[in-house]
C-alpha cells in the first residue's frame, strides 16, 4: 500500500474514534483533564515511594551512568542476587535486630533527646558481634557493608575508676555516658563507616520500614504472615506452654472477652487455609477445644517460642519478632527428662558456654536469665517489650492490638484458597474506630511492585 493512500485514511480514523468517543455514556465530568494525581496521604510513608523520592533529589541520571556495568545482567538474575545493602528491606532490618542480645549488647541507663538503642545500630548498618570464645567484647558493632568494626565503652555506675584520687559523683558518671551516647550516635550514622560506605549516604527509615504504613495492602500481608507464623508455632508447643500458663498469658494485651472470641474465630481460619488446607476438618476441631484464647493474643503482639543451650542447662524463651526481647519461661538440667519443643532451626538460638553475669542488667533489658517468672506473677505486656518495639506503638490513636484486631476482622473475606492473602485492587482501607471506609483510589500496588523490582538495580553489587 502506497504511503499516499494510508495518509489519505488517516482523517478517516480519527474522525470514527471522535464520533465513538463523543458517544461514550461517562459522565461529563470525567471528560475534562485533570492535573497530575498526588501520592495519597497513606503512600506517603512506603518505603519504595520514599526511596524514589530521595534518588530524584539527589541526580538520580548521573547515579545511572555509574551503574551503567552493573545493568546488563537480566532482572532475574538480580533478583536473585543476595546484597547487604538495601537500606528499605525490612527482613534485613530484622536480621541485624536480631543480633542483639543480653549477652553482647549492655548500654547504661540515661535520659536524653536521643537514645542510643538497637534500633538505631541497626537502621544504620550495623550488626552486634555474638560473644564467643575469641570474642568477649559487649556492644562490638560492625557494619554489614563496609566491615568497619566500633566498640561502645561507657563508665561503669558500680565501679569507680581506679586511676583517679577522688570518687565520682553518680550524676558525672550518668552525664560522661550521656555524652559518649551522643558521640556514639555520629559515628553510627556517619563517621563510623568508611567514606565511600552506602550506609553514610542512606539509612533505613523507621517510618514505612519498620513501623509499616497503615491501611495499605502490603502491611497487610506482613501483619498477618507474621502473625500466623507465631501463631502456628505457639500451637505446635501448646503442651509446653501450658505448663506455664499462669504466668505467660499475662503478656496478652487488655481484649475483651466478646473480640477476642472473635479474633480467634478469624485467626482459626487463616491458619487452617494456609497450614492445614489438606486436613481442615480434623484440626478445625483441635483448634477449637484445645488451644486457649490467650494464644492468640500472645501471638498478636509477636511472641514466639525459641530454646538455647548455656552448657548443661536447656532455657525455654518467649522471643519477640520485631524487638527481640526475650522473657525467660523455664530451664532444665541435662539429667532431666524434658519434652523439646517443635522448633525450625531459626528458633533454636545459639548455644552458649557460659551464661551471662546478670548483675549490671538495667530496666528495659531482657528478664531471660534472671530467676523464673512466679504463676500469679503480674506482667505488663507492655513492658516486657522494648519501649520502642513496634508492637507496644500506638497505630495513629489506637494501639497497635486495637489496629490489629480490626484489620483482622475486616479482611476475613480476603482469604485465600490456600490462605494466601487476597488483596483488593482499586480499593484503599480506611479504618475509623470500628468503622471501615472504603474508597475508590488507583492502582497502587501495582506501581509500588515495580518500584519495588526496579530499587533492586540501584543496590546491586
Amino acid at each position: 500500500m502506497d504511503l499516499s493512500e494510508l495518509s489519505a485514511g488517516t482523517p478517516k480514523v480519527l474522525d470514527h474514534y471522535l464520533e465513538l468517543f463523543l458517544k461514550s455514556t461517562l459522565p461529563q465530568e470525567m471528560l475534562h483533564f485533570r492535573s497530575a494525581p498526588v501520592t495519597p496521604a497513606n503512600y506517603a510513608t512506603h518505603p519504595d515511594i520514599q526511596f524514589f523520592r530521595l534518588v530524584k533529589a539527589n541526580h538520580h541520571y548521573a547515579y545511572h551512568k555509574m551503574k551503567t556495568s552493573g545493568l546488563e545482567s537480566s532482572v532475574d538474575n538480580i533478583n536473585g542476587r543476595s546484597t547487604l545493602f538495601d537500606p528499605y528491606s525490612r527482613e534485613l532490618l530484622l536480621q541485624r535486630l536480631r543480633t542483639f542480645n543480653a549477652l553482647n549488647w549492655n548500654i547504661p541507663p540515661g535520659s536524653g533527646e536521643e537514645s542510643l538503642t538497637e534500633l538505631v545500630c541497626a537502621a544504620g548498618g550495623w550488626a552486634c558481634e555474638s560473644i564467643a570464645r575469641n570474642n568477649n567484647t559487649k556492644n562490638h558493632l560492625k557494619c554489614t557493608s563496609c566491615g568497619h568494626e566500633l566498640v561502645l565503652r561507657f563508665n561503669s555506675v558500680d565501679q569507680q575508676p581506679a586511676y583517679v584520687p577522688f570518687q565520682f559523683d553518680l550524676e558525672d558518671i550518668n552525664q560522661l555516658n550521656n555524652n559518649l551516647k551522643l558521640l556514639y550516635i555520629e559515628q553510627i550514622r556517619t563517621t563510623g563507616h568508611v567514606e565511600t560506605c552506602s550506609w553514610t549516604k542512606v539509612h533505613t527509615p523507621l517510618a514505612g520500614v519498620y513501623y509499616l504504613t497503615p491501611y495499605i495492602s502490603e502491611t497487610n500481608e506482613i501483619l498477618i504472615g507474621n502473625y500466623l507464623k507465631c501463631l502456628r508455632n505457639l500451637t505446635d508447643n501448646l503442651p509446653i506452654l501450658l505448663e506455664h500458663s499462669g504466668s505467660i498469658r499475662n503478656l496478652s494485651p487488655p481484649i475483651s472477652v466478646d473480640d477476642l472470641t472473635r479474633l480467634v474465630t478469624v485467626s482459626n481460619k487463616w491458619l487452617l487455609a494456609r497450614y492445614f488446607h489438606d486436613n481442615k476438618e480434623n484440626f478445625s476441631v483441635i483448634l477449637e477445644r484445645m488451644c486457649p484464647p490467650w494464644l492468640h493474643s500472645l501471638a498478636l503482639m509477636g511472641w514466639d517460642l525459641n530454646i538455647q543451650t548455656f552448657s548443661s542447662q536447656t532455657v525455654l524463651l518467649l522471643v519477640c519478632t520485631d524487638c527481640n526481647q526475650r522473657v525467660f519461661i523455664k530451664q532444665h538440667g541435662q539429667q532431666e527428662q524434658i519434652q523439646l519443643p517443635i522448633l525450625s532451626s531459626s528458633k533454636i538460638l545459639t548455644p552458649c558456654k557460659f551464661p551471662p553475669h546478670t548483675a549490671h542488667l538495667t530496666i528495659g533489658f531482657s528478664t531471660e536469665f534472671m530467676d523464673e517468672m512466679e504463676e500469679d506473677e503480674e506482667i505488663d505486656p507492655y513492658y516486657c517489650h522494648k519501649p520502642w518495639c513496634s508492637h507496644i506503638q500506638n497505630v495513629g490513636d489506637i494501639p497497635f492490638f486495637e489496629y490489629f484486631k480490626n484489620m483482622m476482622y475486616d479482611l476475613e473475606k480476603n482469604i485465600g484458597r490456600q490462605g494466601e492473602y487476597l488483596s483488593e485492587k482499586d480499593q484503599v482501607l480506611n479504618m475509623d474506630g470500628q468503622v471501615t471506609k472504603r474508597r475508590n483510589s488507583i492502582d497502587i500496588d501495582d506501581g509500588i511492585e515495580r518500584l519495588t523490582k526496579l530499587r533492586k538495580l540501584y543496590f546491586v553489587d
